[in-house]
């Protein structure tokens, strides 16, 4: 589960424009869809090949990865529109 999914669909659709806003919904949706399909065999994996200090230490890093690009493309104000 992802309590912050509804919080970064509304950012994502706040900095998209208006007219592309149904195929940024979509392809967030999809994409998350997809990590839930290949996260499950990935972390069997990992906790075949080196316990579950190897998932803790995997997931860790995507969520540093994964920080570092919403901050990149979410971290600077956005403009104010009519001003």
């Amino acid at each position: 589960m992802n309590a912050a999914h509804p919080l970064v669909q509304n950012i994502t659709l706040t900095a998209v424009a208006a007219d592309k806003r149904g195929l940024a919904s979509s392809l967030n949706g999809t994409l998350y869809q997809a990590g839930w399909a290949v996260g499950g065999p990935l972390t069997g994996y990992l906790l075949h090949w080196g316990g579950y200090q190897a998932v803790f230490w995997g997931v860790g890093l995507l969520y540093l990865v994964g920080t570092g690009w919403f901050y990149l493309f979410f971290g600077r104000p956005l403009k104010e529109e009519g001003v």
